[in-house]
């Protein structure tokens, strides 16, 4: 069994949060509490930590919030639109504060130790030279930056910074991660994850994982529809003479083909999924905690969720009583009353099972 990349976790500053602090964590995270307290803020969090703070990385998260309307082109519109994509970038801080300052850090590492990212959005400095050819002769040329903010992206001794005026942002990614959101439809985002384990061992497991909703299932493939070039998941089944689109076989079976296609795909990194129940029937969950505490185990993966539903936790307490290497932690965000802070509570193996025969408030 590897190590968790993450046994604690502190943010600072970071949307709903000026501070949270959370002790410890398992290998599979479920974390609960009411609408806005910040469960998909922490995925974020976790997730904008993975990437080392890339820009790149950022805006596909904004953009999921409709924070940020998707990038077109290289074209003149499109620099036209920088002031709008700096605002969105405020989002991210905490109070959404408009202040480009370093006085404001976006922080997220270790609980207890030195932040592992820290994030600032500042102005550029007002100057930047740069040589230039003209008539044989290599002059100095100033190119004003006044006004186009940057990001800079501090990782321990790797200090990035990133101008927003710019497409080609770093891609490099420090631990592998995929976040799926609480839609049954991510196919963009699966569809190249399934290519490339389309011919490995692990296409047969996430193909077992979705027998437990759909028994008849024997292999799913993407395909092209009557030639149009953006493809579908079909399933192949046992006694039929033609294949079916996924989706006819209901969110389910969807849901989960993203599930374990996505944990398939980040041995040795993250998973975070945005409200996990999403699509299935409370009767199968129990199933699907267990394929997901297995497999986790297995490829070495840190699993982290989100729930509104009691069901979901009674199921993910049961697969946990199950699992012999005790890896759960269930955390609870809570907004106390006064002072408008959002803190945490953990709750390990032992204290969910009480807390679940007792019908204790956790959500």
């Amino acid at each position: 069994m590897g190590k968790l990349q993450l046994d604690s976790l502190e943010i600072r500053n970071f949307r709903a949060f000026r501070h949270l602090r959370i002790e410890k964590l398992g290998r599979v995270n479920l974390i609960v509490g009411k609408n806005s307290v910040g469960k998909s803020s922490l995925l974020e969090a976790l997730s904008i930590y993975a990437n080392q703070g890339s820009p790149r990385a950022i805006e596909r998260l904004l953009i999921r919030r409709n924070e940020l309307s998707p990038r077109r082109d290289r074209s003149n519109a499109e620099f036209q639109e920088i002031d709008a994509r700096v605002e969105a970038f405020t989002h991210l801080f905490w109070n959404r504060s408009s202040q480009k300052s370093s006085d404001i850090n976006i922080e997220i590492g270790d609980a207890g130790k030195h932040a592992s990212l820290k994030i600032v959005l500042e102005d550029a400095d007002p100057v930047e030279s740069e040589p230039h050819q003209r008539g044989g002769e290599v002059q100095t040329v100033h190119r004003q930056t006044v006004g186009v903010p940057v990001l800079k992206a501090d990782f321990g001794r790797d200090l990035k910074v990133y101008q927003l005026d710019r497409i080609a942002f770093d891609g490099s990614v420090l631990i592998h991660s995929e976040l799926i959101g609480p839609y049954t439809d991510n196919q963009k985002e699966i569809e190249p994850l399934w290519d490339k384990l389309f011919l490995t061992d692990e296409a047969d497991e996430v193909i077992r994982s979705m027998r437990l909703i759909a028994p008849k299932i024997q292999r799913v493939s993407y395909v092209g529809l009557n030639g149009s070039m953006n493809r579908v998941p079909m399933a192949k089944l046992s006694g039929a003479d033609k294949p079916v689109t996924l989706k006819s076989l209901g969110e389910g079976v969807v849901r989960m083909f993203e599930l374990a296609t996505a944990l398939a795909s980040v041995a040795g990194g993250w998973l975070l999924i945005d409200e996990i129940e999403t699509g299935l029937h409370y009767s199968v969950l129990t199933d699907v905690w267990r394929f997901i505490f297995q497999t986790a185990h297995r490829l070495n993966v840190q699993v982290f969720a989100t729930t509104h539903s009691w069901d979901c936790i009674e199921a993910f307490q049961e697969a946990a009583k199950e699992d012999e290497h005790e890896e759960a932690m269930l955390i609870r965000l809570e907004n106390r009353k006064g002072d408008g802070e959002v803190r945490s509570r953990g709750y390990s193996e032992s204290q969910l099972e009480t807390a679940t025969r007792e019908r204790f408030e956790v959500r």
